[in-house]
């Protein structure tokens, strides 16, 4: 009976310690913050180590006042995965996806302005240059490597590098 009892208890501890490791974490974010100027225009390059296979984001967010930033995302086997750039022209921010070419049926592959949002209440809502750069399910784990190209320009930069990818 002793043992029989002792059974159920290592099942019932097996049991609950596999239901909380299978459980939802949360998604966990890292951000990345720095400045251009003009006066320093050499590439910056932001390394990011991924752990997961399971898919994983990216938001890049450009703040420029002036000036141009060339960015790229190259994997742990130095293959290139997005590409793009943000200019600042005549007071407007304009973000284009260079590559590839048919990300999200190509409705970033054209020179666009980033503008805000305003919601219901009229609070003004940020939207980052480019919010949600998926990296799929299967995806290279290791360090991937962001560079950023400034092209006389002065501003500030933030990127968001996720651990996971949303739950559907």
């Amino acid at each position: 009976m002793k043992n029989k009892k002792l059974r159920y208890l290592v099942l019932l501890v097996f049991l609950i310690l596999t239901l909380v490791s299978c459980s939802n974490n949360p998604i966990k974010h890292t951000t990345y913050e720095g400045s251009f100027s003009k006066l320093k225009a050499e590439t910056i390059a932001v390394d990011i180590e991924t752990k997961s296979s399971q898919g994983f984001y990216a938001s890049l967010d450009f703040k420029l006042t002036e000036g141009q930033v060339d960015w790229e995302i190259i994997t742990p086997e130095n293959e290139l995965v997005f590409k793009g750039y943000v200019v600042y022209e005549d007071g407007k921010i304009y973000r284009e996806l260079t590559y590839p070419l048919d990300y999200l049926g190509g409705t970033l592959n054209l020179k666009e302005e980033v503008k805000d949002e305003t919601d219901k209440n009229g609070n003004i809502i940020h939207i980052p240059d480019f919010n949600y750069l998926q990296f799929e399910v299967g995806s290279q784990t290791g360090v991937y490597k962001l560079n950023l190209q400034p092209i006389n320009a002065d501003g500030s930069y933030e990127i968001i590098w996720s651990n996971k990818l949303p739950r559907k």
